[in-house]
């Protein structure tokens, strides 16, 4: 009898309580920028490290990285920028990932600073911009239609479009 209970117990649970669904985790990367220098992309994109030819991470080859891990699905990319940094570039950065969130690193001190001649290009996906200030740029921000912009405590300077 008390057999007959499990098995029952067991049976009905199995036959009507929908089994746990797995959700899979969306993989998280975080690169520190340590060069301010943005002119070389990175070195072997896809491989989950943000390091150019001279073996540094730029915000350039940060964001190539990130471009491409997110070229597979999604992906979240947090981008760490210095403290009272300033980075600069020629040309733009094309962003295709599907989430990258670019700040200034916590602490005390001014917010990292980014010029670059043209700016982002935000093609598909999200960019977040926390505690950074973009200034001087020829055109700061370039969005298409299935793009998306967050801006949080970030400071828009002397842009000319």
């Amino acid at each position: 009898m008390k057999l007959i209970r499990i098995f029952l117990s067991l049976f009905f649970l199995l036959a009507f309580c929908p089994a746990g669904t797995a959700q899979a985790s969306i993989p998280s990367y975080t690169f520190t920028v340590n060069s301010t220098a943005n002119g070389q992309q990175d070195a072997n994109p896809g491989d989950g490290i943000c390091a150019n030819f001279d073996g540094l991470c730029s915000l350039r080859a940060a964001v190539g990285e990130a471009n491409a891990l997110g070229s597979g699905g999604a992906v979240n990319v947090t981008i760490i920028l210095a403290r009272n940094a300033a980075h600069t570039g020629n040309g733009s950065i094309e962003i295709t990932a599907d989430s990258i969130s670019i700040q200034t690193e916590p602490g005390a001190g001014s917010q990292a600073t980014v010029t670059f001649e043209i700016g982002f290009i935000v093609s598909s996906g999200t960019l977040i911009v926390n505690d950074v200030s973009f200034s001087n740029a020829g055109g700061f921000l370039v969005l298409n239609p299935d793009s998306r912009l967050s801006l949080f405590n970030a400071t828009l300077n002397s842009n000319s479009r």
